[in-house]
């Protein structure tokens, strides 16, 4: 019945589906829609990894490693610890945000007793912003979602010991043409005048520039580009 619904929807919308799936109803949704539709694109996939802790001790891990670019929001009851915390890594307009919370609190609250107090999740919500990031997501089993991103696979390996790759997306070449563009646009007429200030014909002034930009990217194998003509 599920799969007939989707399928009329699917067949009968002139426009692409919208199609979300929550809770328990995603472990059904989520081979349907693979099945009828394998080249789907994803704007959103949440996943979790449930365990049994300490909060205070698994939150201050999470705040160590996190990449120091990475904003933190807190939500609950920080104060008197008796009510659900809830910890955001991220802006909640980012493609990556990460939650750590206090579920057995949380379930306590609406009713359910039985929730252990040291009941945990850590929670990925992911929002893919590149086209072949949504497309890829559409096949993925759910753990390789953390690897869409460095900061958010580190705080999975910081608090599941999962060691998952970190999926990297090259730019199609129209992306990178207009990335080169726009730099050119922005910096072109500085990097003339640097070139102004080496020595020598044209050709070896800009060669010159080009090893000056080389030392200043390679720091580790030059002298970090504070030589004569360095912009530093």
């Amino acid at each position: 019945e599920l799969g007939e619904k989707l399928l009329y929807l699917a067949l009968c919308d002139h426009r692409p589906p919208l199609i979300q799936a929550t809770g328990k109803s995603c472990a059904e949704m989520v081979p349907i829609i693979r099945e009828v539709s394998p080249s789907h694109n994803v704007t959103r996939a949440d996943v979790r990894y449930d365990f049994a802790g300490d909060f205070d001790t698994v939150y201050k891990l999470l705040v160590s490693i996190k990449d120091p670019r990475v904003q933190i929001n807190c939500h609950g009851d920080w104060v008197q610890k008796k009510d659900g915390r809830t910890l955001y890594l991220g802006s909640f307009k980012s493609p990556f945000l990460v939650r750590l919370y206090e579920k057995g609190k949380e379930q306590q609250s609406k009713g359910v007793e039985s929730a252990p107090d040291n009941w945990l999740r850590l929670e990925l919500q992911a929002r893919p912003s590149k086209p072949q990031m949504k497309l890829a997501v559409a096949s993925m089993p759910p753990n390789e979602v953390w690897g869409l991103s460095a900061n958010c696979n580190a705080l999975c390996e910081a608090v599941t010991g999962l060691k998952l790759p970190t999926i990297r997306f090259e730019l199609p070449q129209k992306d990178i043409s207009r990335a080169r563009r726009h730099l050119l646009n922005q910096w072109g007429n500085h990097l003339t005048e640097w070139k102004s200030e080496f020595q020598g014909t044209e050709g070896e002034r800009w060669m010159q520039l080009g090893l000056a930009l080389k030392n200043a990217l390679d720091p580790e194998e030059s002298d970090g580009g504070l030589s004569k003509g360095s912009p530093f």
